[in-house]
Protein backbone atom coordinates (compact mmCIF):
# COMPACT_ATOMS: atom_id res chain seq x y z
CA UNK A 1 0.00 0.00 0.00
CA UNK A 2 1.70 3.14 -1.24
CA UNK A 3 -0.63 5.79 0.24
CA UNK A 4 -0.59 6.72 3.92
CA UNK A 5 -3.43 5.31 5.86
CA UNK A 6 -3.54 8.52 7.95
CA UNK A 7 -5.37 10.12 5.05
CA UNK A 8 -7.05 7.04 3.67
CA UNK A 9 -8.03 4.54 6.35
CA UNK A 10 -9.28 1.19 5.18
CA UNK A 11 -12.45 1.43 7.26
CA UNK A 12 -14.22 4.05 9.34
CA UNK A 13 -16.82 3.98 12.02
CA UNK A 14 -18.67 6.86 13.74
CA UNK A 15 -20.71 6.16 16.86
CA UNK A 16 -23.12 8.96 17.79
CA UNK A 17 -25.07 7.13 20.47
CA UNK A 18 -26.40 3.75 21.48
CA UNK A 19 -24.80 1.10 23.66
CA UNK A 20 -22.25 -1.69 23.42
CA UNK A 21 -22.94 -3.50 26.67
CA UNK A 22 -22.46 -6.87 28.41
CA UNK A 23 -20.38 -8.65 25.78
CA UNK A 24 -17.71 -11.32 26.39
CA UNK A 25 -14.50 -12.26 24.50
CA UNK A 26 -11.60 -14.60 25.08
CA UNK A 27 -8.59 -12.84 23.54
CA UNK A 28 -9.04 -9.06 23.08
CA UNK A 29 -11.77 -6.49 23.55
CA UNK A 30 -14.96 -7.44 25.22
CA UNK A 31 -16.84 -4.54 23.58
CA UNK A 32 -15.16 -2.72 20.63
CA UNK A 33 -11.98 -3.75 18.72
CA UNK A 34 -10.20 -1.13 16.57
CA UNK A 35 -7.57 -2.96 14.55
CA UNK A 36 -5.10 -2.32 11.73
CA UNK A 37 -6.26 0.43 9.37
CA UNK A 38 -9.52 1.23 11.15
CA UNK A 39 -10.49 4.79 12.11
CA UNK A 40 -13.20 5.06 14.79
CA UNK A 41 -14.82 8.20 16.19
CA UNK A 42 -17.19 8.06 19.16
CA UNK A 43 -19.40 11.12 19.68
CA UNK A 44 -21.77 9.56 22.18
CA UNK A 45 -23.06 6.31 23.64
CA UNK A 46 -22.11 3.73 26.22
CA UNK A 47 -19.64 0.83 26.25
CA UNK A 48 -20.28 -0.90 29.57
CA UNK A 49 -20.09 -4.17 31.51
CA UNK A 50 -18.07 -6.05 28.87
CA UNK A 51 -15.43 -8.71 29.67
CA UNK A 52 -12.40 -10.30 28.05
CA UNK A 53 -10.36 -13.40 28.98
CA UNK A 54 -12.68 -14.39 31.77
CA UNK A 55 -14.37 -17.44 30.33
CA UNK A 56 -14.08 -20.63 32.37
CA UNK A 57 -12.13 -21.21 35.52
CA UNK A 58 -8.73 -20.18 34.14
CA UNK A 59 -8.52 -16.59 32.91
CA UNK A 60 -6.56 -15.65 29.82
CA UNK A 61 -3.71 -13.48 31.17
CA UNK A 62 -3.03 -11.97 27.76
CA UNK A 63 -6.57 -10.79 27.08
CA UNK A 64 -6.69 -7.00 27.26
CA UNK A 65 -9.22 -4.24 26.66
CA UNK A 66 -12.32 -5.12 28.62
CA UNK A 67 -14.32 -2.32 26.94
CA UNK A 68 -12.20 -1.23 23.94
CA UNK A 69 -8.93 -2.49 22.43
CA UNK A 70 -6.96 -0.50 19.83
CA UNK A 71 -4.25 -2.49 18.01
CA UNK A 72 -1.95 -0.91 15.46
CA UNK A 73 0.52 -3.78 15.69
CA UNK A 74 3.69 -4.45 17.55
CA UNK A 75 6.11 -1.62 16.78
CA UNK A 76 9.05 -2.99 18.71
CA UNK A 77 10.75 -4.52 15.69
CA UNK A 78 14.29 -3.43 14.79
CA UNK A 79 14.24 -0.32 12.62
CA UNK A 80 10.53 0.24 13.07
CA UNK A 81 8.88 3.18 14.82
CA UNK A 82 5.33 4.19 15.51
CA UNK A 83 5.49 6.56 12.57
CA UNK A 84 6.52 3.69 10.30
CA UNK A 85 3.48 1.77 11.36
CA UNK A 86 1.29 4.76 10.62
CA UNK A 87 2.09 4.24 6.96
CA UNK A 88 0.30 0.92 6.96
CA UNK A 89 -1.85 0.60 10.05
CA UNK A 90 -3.50 3.68 11.47
CA UNK A 91 -5.62 2.04 14.19
CA UNK A 92 -7.05 5.41 15.14
CA UNK A 93 -9.53 6.10 17.95
CA UNK A 94 -10.97 9.52 18.81
CA UNK A 95 -13.43 9.79 21.72
CA UNK A 96 -15.36 13.06 21.85
CA UNK A 97 -18.01 11.80 24.27
CA UNK A 98 -18.59 8.35 25.73
CA UNK A 99 -19.36 6.41 28.88
CA UNK A 100 -17.02 3.48 29.49
CA UNK A 101 -18.10 1.84 32.71
CA UNK A 102 -17.84 -1.46 34.58
CA UNK A 103 -15.73 -3.41 32.08
CA UNK A 104 -13.22 -6.15 33.10
CA UNK A 105 -10.00 -7.47 31.49
CA UNK A 106 -8.09 -10.54 32.68
CA UNK A 107 -4.78 -8.84 31.72
CA UNK A 108 -4.50 -5.07 31.03
CA UNK A 109 -6.72 -2.14 30.21
CA UNK A 110 -9.98 -2.81 32.03
CA UNK A 111 -11.66 0.09 30.22
CA UNK A 112 -9.39 0.79 27.22
CA UNK A 113 -6.24 -0.96 25.92
CA UNK A 114 -4.00 1.26 23.76
CA UNK A 115 -1.56 -0.40 21.37
CA UNK A 116 -1.43 2.49 18.93
CA UNK A 117 0.03 5.94 18.46
CA UNK A 118 -3.27 7.45 17.37
CA UNK A 119 -5.57 7.48 20.37
CA UNK A 120 -6.99 10.78 21.65
CA UNK A 121 -9.60 11.17 24.35
CA UNK A 122 -11.24 14.59 24.53
CA UNK A 123 -14.29 13.79 26.60
CA UNK A 124 -15.28 10.60 28.39
CA UNK A 125 -16.40 9.09 31.66
CA UNK A 126 -14.18 6.10 32.39
CA UNK A 127 -15.36 4.60 35.67
CA UNK A 128 -15.49 1.38 37.70
CA UNK A 129 -13.41 -0.73 35.32
CA UNK A 130 -11.07 -3.55 36.49
CA UNK A 131 -7.84 -5.04 35.14
CA UNK A 132 -6.23 -8.05 36.80
CA UNK A 133 -2.65 -7.00 35.96
CA UNK A 134 -2.18 -3.35 34.72
CA UNK A 135 -4.27 -0.25 34.14
CA UNK A 136 -7.75 -0.49 35.60
CA UNK A 137 -9.10 2.42 33.53
CA UNK A 138 -6.57 2.65 30.66
CA UNK A 139 -3.34 0.86 29.71
CA UNK A 140 -0.70 1.99 27.16
CA UNK A 141 1.16 -1.07 25.93
CA UNK A 142 4.72 -0.23 24.78
CA UNK A 143 7.19 2.64 24.80
CA UNK A 144 6.67 3.54 21.12
CA UNK A 145 3.04 4.48 21.67
CA UNK A 146 1.59 7.58 23.22
CA UNK A 147 -1.84 8.34 24.69
CA UNK A 148 -3.10 11.94 24.61
CA UNK A 149 -5.54 13.23 27.22
CA UNK A 150 -6.95 16.72 27.62
CA UNK A 151 -8.63 18.32 30.67
CA UNK A 152 -8.63 15.15 32.72
CA UNK A 153 -9.38 14.36 36.37
CA UNK A 154 -7.91 11.17 37.86
CA UNK A 155 -9.33 10.53 41.31
CA UNK A 156 -10.61 7.84 43.69
CA UNK A 157 -8.90 4.99 41.85
CA UNK A 158 -7.21 2.09 43.71
CA UNK A 159 -4.01 0.09 43.37
CA UNK A 160 -5.09 -3.21 44.90
CA UNK A 161 -3.26 -6.38 45.88
CA UNK A 162 -2.93 -9.03 43.17
CA UNK A 163 -0.59 -10.69 40.70
CA UNK A 164 3.13 -9.84 40.80
CA UNK A 165 4.49 -8.91 37.37
CA UNK A 166 7.95 -8.44 35.85
CA UNK A 167 10.94 -10.72 35.66
CA UNK A 168 12.91 -12.46 38.41
CA UNK A 169 14.99 -9.89 40.24
CA UNK A 170 12.92 -7.06 38.73
CA UNK A 171 9.50 -7.82 40.10
CA UNK A 172 6.83 -5.18 39.88
CA UNK A 173 4.89 -5.20 43.12
CA UNK A 174 1.13 -5.05 43.18
CA UNK A 175 -0.64 -2.29 45.07
CA UNK A 176 1.42 0.38 43.31
CA UNK A 177 0.26 3.66 41.76
CA UNK A 178 -3.34 4.26 42.74
CA UNK A 179 -3.78 7.07 40.20
CA UNK A 180 -1.06 6.35 37.60
CA UNK A 181 1.64 3.67 37.37
CA UNK A 182 4.63 4.01 35.03
CA UNK A 183 6.66 0.90 34.29
CA UNK A 184 10.44 1.13 33.65
CA UNK A 185 9.86 2.21 30.04
CA UNK A 186 6.89 4.42 30.78
CA UNK A 187 7.05 8.20 30.55
CA UNK A 188 4.76 11.16 30.85
CA UNK A 189 4.50 14.88 30.27
CA UNK A 190 1.92 16.87 32.20
CA UNK A 191 1.22 20.37 30.89
CA UNK A 192 -0.88 22.94 32.70
CA UNK A 193 -2.93 24.15 29.72
CA UNK A 194 -5.75 21.67 29.17
CA UNK A 195 -3.87 19.54 31.68
CA UNK A 196 -4.84 17.09 34.40
CA UNK A 197 -5.58 16.87 38.11
CA UNK A 198 -4.43 13.81 40.03
CA UNK A 199 -5.51 13.53 43.67
CA UNK A 200 -7.46 11.41 46.11
CA UNK A 201 -6.27 8.00 44.87
CA UNK A 202 -5.07 5.15 47.10
CA UNK A 203 -2.52 2.35 46.95
CA UNK A 204 -2.02 -0.72 49.12
CA UNK A 205 1.77 -0.42 48.96
CA UNK A 206 3.32 2.59 47.20
CA UNK A 207 2.44 5.77 45.35
CA UNK A 208 -1.08 6.76 46.30
CA UNK A 209 -1.38 9.12 43.33
CA UNK A 210 1.67 8.31 41.17
CA UNK A 211 4.31 5.58 41.16
CA UNK A 212 7.20 5.54 38.72
CA UNK A 213 9.37 2.45 38.56
CA UNK A 214 13.16 2.71 38.15
CA UNK A 215 13.96 3.85 34.63
CA UNK A 216 16.03 1.70 32.33
CA UNK A 217 17.00 4.32 29.74
CA UNK A 218 16.14 7.86 28.68
CA UNK A 219 12.54 7.72 29.79
CA UNK A 220 11.38 10.34 32.24
CA UNK A 221 8.27 11.50 34.05
CA UNK A 222 7.74 15.25 34.48
CA UNK A 223 4.99 16.51 36.76
CA UNK A 224 3.89 20.14 36.87
CA UNK A 225 3.31 21.94 40.14
CA UNK A 226 -0.11 22.98 38.89
CA UNK A 227 -3.25 21.02 38.22
CA UNK A 228 -6.04 21.47 35.74
CA UNK A 229 -7.49 24.93 36.40
CA UNK A 230 -4.21 26.28 37.78
CA UNK A 231 -4.52 25.02 41.35
CA UNK A 232 -1.28 24.29 43.16
CA UNK A 233 -0.08 20.68 43.32
CA UNK A 234 2.19 19.84 46.26
CA UNK A 235 3.91 16.50 45.70
CA UNK A 236 5.08 14.52 48.76
CA UNK A 237 7.32 11.44 48.65
CA UNK A 238 6.32 8.12 50.13
CA UNK A 239 9.84 7.40 51.37
CA UNK A 240 10.16 10.29 53.84
CA UNK A 241 7.18 12.61 53.42
CA UNK A 242 9.45 15.26 51.91
CA UNK A 243 7.80 17.77 49.60
CA UNK A 244 9.05 18.55 46.10
CA UNK A 245 9.18 22.33 45.77
CA UNK A 246 9.91 22.38 42.04
CA UNK A 247 8.28 20.51 39.15
CA UNK A 248 9.06 16.83 39.62
CA UNK A 249 11.23 15.10 37.05
CA UNK A 250 11.82 11.37 37.43
CA UNK A 251 14.77 10.27 35.29
CA UNK A 252 17.47 7.62 35.53
CA UNK A 253 16.50 6.75 39.06
CA UNK A 254 17.61 3.49 40.60
CA UNK A 255 14.43 2.83 42.51
CA UNK A 256 10.75 3.57 42.37
CA UNK A 257 9.36 6.96 43.38
CA UNK A 258 5.94 7.15 44.93
CA UNK A 259 4.16 10.49 45.24
CA UNK A 260 0.99 11.91 46.73
CA UNK A 261 -0.55 15.26 45.78
CA UNK A 262 -1.81 17.52 48.58
CA UNK A 263 -3.96 20.39 47.38
CA UNK A 264 -6.83 22.56 48.55
CA UNK A 265 -10.51 21.73 48.37
CA UNK A 266 -11.07 24.86 46.30
CA UNK A 267 -8.45 23.76 43.74
CA UNK A 268 -10.04 20.32 43.60
CA UNK A 269 -13.45 21.79 42.98
CA UNK A 270 -12.15 24.05 40.20
CA UNK A 271 -10.40 21.12 38.52
CA UNK A 272 -13.52 18.97 38.74
CA UNK A 273 -15.61 21.72 37.17
CA UNK A 274 -13.23 22.02 34.19
CA UNK A 275 -12.51 18.34 33.57
CA UNK A 276 -13.96 16.75 30.46
CA UNK A 277 -12.27 13.37 30.95
CA UNK A 278 -13.13 11.69 34.22
CA UNK A 279 -11.12 8.61 35.26
CA UNK A 280 -12.60 7.49 38.55
CA UNK A 281 -13.25 4.42 40.66
CA UNK A 282 -11.15 2.00 38.59
CA UNK A 283 -8.98 -0.81 40.06
CA UNK A 284 -5.82 -2.77 39.20
CA UNK A 285 -2.71 -4.10 41.02
CA UNK A 286 -0.61 -1.50 39.15
CA UNK A 287 -2.15 1.72 37.94
CA UNK A 288 -5.66 1.83 39.30
CA UNK A 289 -6.54 4.71 36.97
CA UNK A 290 -3.88 4.47 34.25
CA UNK A 291 -0.99 2.05 33.67
CA UNK A 292 1.64 2.96 31.09
CA UNK A 293 4.44 0.98 29.50
CA UNK A 294 4.56 3.76 26.92
CA UNK A 295 3.91 7.50 27.13
CA UNK A 296 1.04 9.69 28.24
CA UNK A 297 0.73 13.38 27.37
CA UNK A 298 -1.62 15.42 29.50
CA UNK A 299 -2.69 18.80 28.09
CA UNK A 300 -1.24 21.05 25.41
CA UNK A 301 2.45 21.79 25.04
CA UNK A 302 2.22 25.57 25.24
CA UNK A 303 4.06 27.94 27.52
CA UNK A 304 2.08 28.94 30.60
CA UNK A 305 1.53 32.48 31.80
CA UNK A 306 2.61 34.15 35.04
CA UNK A 307 1.14 36.82 37.32
CA UNK A 308 3.62 38.83 39.37
CA UNK A 309 2.37 40.38 42.62
CA UNK A 310 3.99 43.36 44.40
CA UNK A 311 3.24 44.94 47.77
CA UNK A 312 3.68 48.60 48.79
CA UNK A 313 3.22 49.99 52.32
CA UNK A 314 2.17 53.39 53.65
CA UNK A 315 2.73 52.94 57.37
CA UNK A 316 2.38 56.46 58.72
CA UNK A 317 4.06 57.31 62.01
CA UNK A 318 3.06 54.41 64.23
CA UNK A 319 1.91 51.39 62.15
CA UNK A 320 4.02 48.26 61.63
CA UNK A 321 4.02 45.75 58.81
CA UNK A 322 2.49 42.35 59.51
CA UNK A 323 4.76 39.32 59.29
CA UNK A 324 3.14 38.17 56.05
CA UNK A 325 0.21 38.70 53.69
CA UNK A 326 -1.74 36.04 51.75
CA UNK A 327 -2.49 36.69 48.08
CA UNK A 328 -5.18 34.59 46.38
CA UNK A 329 -5.54 33.47 42.78
CA UNK A 330 -9.27 33.39 42.01
CA UNK A 331 -11.06 31.75 39.08
CA UNK A 332 -12.75 34.34 36.83
CA UNK A 333 -15.14 32.29 34.72
CA UNK A 334 -18.82 33.32 34.84
CA UNK A 335 -19.78 30.06 33.11
CA UNK A 336 -18.27 27.88 35.84
CA UNK A 337 -20.02 26.89 39.04
CA UNK A 338 -16.68 27.49 40.76
CA UNK A 339 -16.40 31.09 39.55
CA UNK A 340 -14.76 33.13 42.33
CA UNK A 341 -13.18 30.05 43.92
CA UNK A 342 -9.62 30.31 45.26
CA UNK A 343 -7.34 28.31 42.96
CA UNK A 344 -4.01 28.97 44.64
CA UNK A 345 -2.37 31.13 47.35
CA UNK A 346 1.06 32.68 47.74
CA UNK A 347 2.61 34.52 50.68
CA UNK A 348 4.37 37.87 50.65
CA UNK A 349 6.83 38.74 53.42
CA UNK A 350 10.14 40.40 54.17
CA UNK A 351 12.06 37.32 53.03
CA UNK A 352 10.80 37.63 49.44
CA UNK A 353 10.87 41.44 49.57
CA UNK A 354 7.06 41.50 49.40
CA UNK A 355 7.10 40.17 45.82
CA UNK A 356 6.10 36.76 44.42
CA UNK A 357 4.33 35.28 41.41
CA UNK A 358 1.83 32.70 40.28
CA UNK A 359 3.88 30.87 37.61
CA UNK A 360 3.03 28.33 34.88
CA UNK A 361 -0.66 29.16 34.77
CA UNK A 362 -2.84 27.79 31.97
CA UNK A 363 -3.21 30.28 29.15
CA UNK A 364 -6.85 29.49 28.43
CA UNK A 365 -8.24 30.40 31.89
CA UNK A 366 -8.90 33.87 33.27
CA UNK A 367 -8.07 34.83 36.85
CA UNK A 368 -8.40 37.63 39.36
CA UNK A 369 -5.97 38.35 42.21
CA UNK A 370 -7.13 39.27 45.72
CA UNK A 371 -5.51 39.64 49.13
CA UNK A 372 -6.69 38.70 52.59
CA UNK A 373 -7.99 41.65 54.60
CA UNK A 374 -5.49 43.28 56.95
CA UNK A 375 -6.76 44.81 60.17
CA UNK A 376 -5.70 48.43 60.56
CA UNK A 377 -5.02 48.96 56.84
CA UNK A 378 -6.92 50.00 53.76
CA UNK A 379 -6.12 48.20 50.51
CA UNK A 380 -6.03 49.36 46.89
CA UNK A 381 -4.64 47.64 43.83
CA UNK A 382 -3.57 48.51 40.35
CA UNK A 383 -5.00 47.05 37.17
CA UNK A 384 -3.55 43.76 35.93
CA UNK A 385 -0.82 45.01 33.60
CA UNK A 386 0.36 42.95 30.61
CA UNK A 387 4.18 43.08 30.53
CA UNK A 388 4.40 40.86 27.45
CA UNK A 389 5.62 37.28 26.88
CA UNK A 390 2.78 35.91 28.99
CA UNK A 391 3.77 37.88 32.11
CA UNK A 392 1.26 40.06 33.99
CA UNK A 393 1.76 42.28 37.03
CA UNK A 394 -0.43 43.69 39.79
CA UNK A 395 0.49 45.85 42.81
CA UNK A 396 -1.35 46.06 46.13
CA UNK A 397 -0.90 49.13 48.33
CA UNK A 398 -1.79 48.99 52.02
CA UNK A 399 -2.20 52.26 53.90
CA UNK A 400 -2.28 52.33 57.69
CA UNK A 401 -5.41 53.68 59.32
CA UNK A 402 -4.24 56.40 61.68
CA UNK A 403 -5.44 55.84 65.22
CA UNK A 404 -6.38 58.81 67.42
CA UNK A 405 -3.76 59.67 70.00
CA UNK A 406 -4.71 58.27 73.35
CA UNK A 407 -5.13 60.98 76.01
CA UNK A 408 -2.65 61.01 78.88
CA UNK A 409 -3.97 58.84 81.60
CA UNK A 410 -4.93 61.01 84.61
CA UNK A 411 -3.14 60.40 87.87
CA UNK A 412 -5.16 58.20 90.09
CA UNK A 413 -6.63 60.28 92.95
CA UNK A 414 -5.35 59.58 96.42
CA UNK A 415 -7.73 57.35 98.18
CA UNK A 416 -9.39 59.30 101.05
CA UNK A 417 -8.97 58.07 104.56
CA UNK A 418 -11.88 56.02 105.62
CA UNK A 419 -13.87 58.09 108.16
CA UNK A 420 -14.14 56.75 111.66
CA UNK A 421 -17.57 55.49 112.39
CA UNK A 422 -18.99 57.61 115.27
CA UNK A 423 -20.22 55.99 118.39
CA UNK A 424 -23.85 55.13 118.45
CA UNK A 425 -25.69 58.16 119.93
CA UNK A 426 -27.52 57.60 123.15
CA UNK A 427 -31.25 57.50 122.88
CA UNK A 428 -32.68 60.35 125.07
CA UNK A 429 -35.18 59.59 127.75
CA UNK A 430 -38.73 59.73 126.68
CA UNK A 431 -40.00 63.29 127.26
CA UNK A 432 -42.79 63.92 129.72
CA UNK A 433 -46.09 64.26 127.98
CA UNK A 434 -47.07 67.93 128.13
CA UNK A 435 -50.28 68.84 129.94
CA UNK A 436 -53.49 69.21 128.13
CA UNK A 437 -53.85 72.33 126.08
CA UNK A 438 -54.97 75.16 128.44
CA UNK A 439 -58.41 76.56 127.88
CA UNK A 440 -58.23 79.87 126.12
CA UNK A 441 -60.56 82.34 127.94
CA UNK A 442 -63.28 83.85 125.88
CA UNK A 443 -62.82 87.39 124.73
CA UNK A 444 -64.77 89.70 127.13
CA UNK A 445 -67.56 91.68 125.61
CA UNK A 446 -66.78 95.36 125.34
CA UNK A 447 -69.41 97.32 127.32
CA UNK A 448 -71.63 99.69 125.43
CA UNK A 449 -70.63 103.29 125.98
CA UNK A 450 -73.50 105.06 127.84
CA UNK A 451 -74.82 108.30 126.52
CA UNK A 452 -75.44 111.39 128.71
CA UNK A 453 -79.20 111.26 128.14
CA UNK A 454 -79.55 107.80 129.58
CA UNK A 455 -81.12 107.52 133.01
CA UNK A 456 -80.42 104.98 135.62
CA UNK A 457 -83.32 102.86 136.69
CA UNK A 458 -84.11 102.74 140.27
CA UNK A 459 -82.26 99.90 141.81
CA UNK A 460 -83.88 98.03 144.59
CA UNK A 461 -81.49 97.53 147.46
CA UNK A 462 -80.43 93.94 148.01
CA UNK A 463 -78.41 92.32 150.59
CA UNK A 464 -74.86 92.89 149.60
CA UNK A 465 -72.73 90.01 148.67
CA UNK A 466 -69.14 89.92 149.50
CA UNK A 467 -67.34 91.09 146.48
CA UNK A 468 -63.63 91.00 145.82
CA UNK A 469 -62.62 94.51 145.10
CA UNK A 470 -60.14 95.18 142.37
CA UNK A 471 -57.55 97.77 143.14
CA UNK A 472 -57.88 100.26 140.32
CA UNK A 473 -55.62 103.16 140.24
CA UNK A 474 -57.46 106.49 140.10
CA UNK A 475 -55.69 109.05 138.08
CA UNK A 476 -57.51 112.02 139.80
CA UNK A 477 -59.59 112.77 142.93
CA UNK A 478 -63.23 112.00 142.66
CA UNK A 479 -65.81 114.53 143.66
CA UNK A 480 -68.82 113.12 145.41
CA UNK A 481 -71.00 115.71 143.88
CA UNK A 482 -70.49 113.96 140.52
CA UNK A 483 -72.05 110.78 141.90
CA UNK A 484 -75.49 112.01 141.05
CA UNK A 485 -74.72 111.60 137.27
CA UNK A 486 -77.11 109.18 135.64
CA UNK A 487 -75.77 105.70 134.97
CA UNK A 488 -76.41 103.96 131.74
CA UNK A 489 -78.51 100.94 132.00
CA UNK A 490 -76.50 97.82 131.12
CA UNK A 491 -77.99 94.61 129.90
CA UNK A 492 -75.95 91.78 131.27
CA UNK A 493 -78.44 89.04 130.74
CA UNK A 494 -76.58 87.70 127.71
CA UNK A 495 -73.08 88.08 129.04
CA UNK A 496 -71.34 84.68 129.35
CA UNK A 497 -70.11 83.73 132.83
CA UNK A 498 -66.77 82.14 133.47
CA UNK A 499 -66.76 79.02 135.59
CA UNK A 500 -66.54 79.84 139.37
CA UNK A 501 -67.03 83.65 138.97
CA UNK A 502 -70.16 85.36 140.47
CA UNK A 503 -72.45 87.69 138.62
CA UNK A 504 -71.32 90.66 140.69
CA UNK A 505 -67.70 89.96 139.92
CA UNK A 506 -68.57 89.64 136.29
CA UNK A 507 -70.32 92.95 136.41
CA UNK A 508 -67.43 94.65 138.11
CA UNK A 509 -65.00 93.24 135.60
CA UNK A 510 -67.14 94.36 132.77
CA UNK A 511 -67.21 97.91 134.21
CA UNK A 512 -63.48 98.19 135.00
CA UNK A 513 -61.61 100.50 132.70
CA UNK A 514 -58.66 99.41 130.69
CA UNK A 515 -55.25 101.09 130.90
CA UNK A 516 -55.04 104.03 128.55
CA UNK A 517 -58.83 104.16 128.09
CA UNK A 518 -59.77 107.85 127.43
CA UNK A 519 -63.15 107.47 129.23
CA UNK A 520 -61.87 105.56 132.29
CA UNK A 521 -63.08 108.29 134.80
CA UNK A 522 -66.73 107.98 133.90
CA UNK A 523 -67.00 104.28 134.72
CA UNK A 524 -65.27 104.90 138.09
CA UNK A 525 -67.72 107.63 139.01
CA UNK A 526 -70.56 105.42 138.01
CA UNK A 527 -69.20 102.64 140.17
CA UNK A 528 -68.85 104.95 143.22
CA UNK A 529 -72.35 106.23 142.74
CA UNK A 530 -73.61 102.70 142.60
CA UNK A 531 -71.81 101.87 145.90
CA UNK A 532 -73.24 104.96 147.62
CA UNK A 533 -76.73 104.05 146.56
CA UNK A 534 -76.18 100.48 147.74
CA UNK A 535 -74.88 101.57 151.17
CA UNK A 536 -77.69 104.07 151.43
CA UNK A 537 -80.23 101.39 150.84
CA UNK A 538 -78.64 99.19 153.44
CA UNK A 539 -78.72 101.98 156.05
CA UNK A 540 -82.31 102.72 155.31
CA UNK A 541 -83.16 99.03 155.70
CA UNK A 542 -81.52 98.87 159.10
CA UNK A 543 -83.32 102.00 160.22
CA UNK A 544 -86.66 100.58 159.23
CA UNK A 545 -85.83 97.37 160.85
CA UNK A 546 -85.05 99.21 164.03
CA UNK A 547 -88.38 101.11 163.93
CA UNK A 548 -90.31 97.95 164.00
Amino acid sequence: MNETTNEYPASTMVMNGGTIDENISWTHSGGLFVDGAADVTINGGSISRNKTGLIGSQPNRTASGGGIAVNQGYAGQPGKTAEDYNQSNIAKLTINDAVIDGNHAAAAGGGIYVNSNNVTINKATITNNIADIHGGGIYVSIAEYTLRLGNSLITENEAVDGITSGTPGAELLPGSGGGIWFCPTGSAMIYVTDGTAIFGNTAVNHGADILSEAKSGSEQVTLANRMLGGGGAKWFHDRDGEQETTPVTVQNNTGYIGLKNVTTDAAKAVAASLATVLIKGNKAPRGGGIGANGSVIFGANVAGKAIKVNKLWELGSTAKKPESVKINLVLNDPNSQQNGGIVDTIELNEANNWTAEFADLPTNIQYQVTEDKLNGFTSTNSELKDLGNGVFEITFTNKAIEKPVDPVNPVDPINPVTPVTPDQPKVPDKPVTPPDQPVIPQQPVTPVQPTETQTVDKVEPKAPTQTKLVDNKVEAPIKLSEATQPVAKRDVSNTPKASGISEATDLQQAQLPQTGDKQSVTPILLGLLLMIVSFGGMALGKKRHGLK
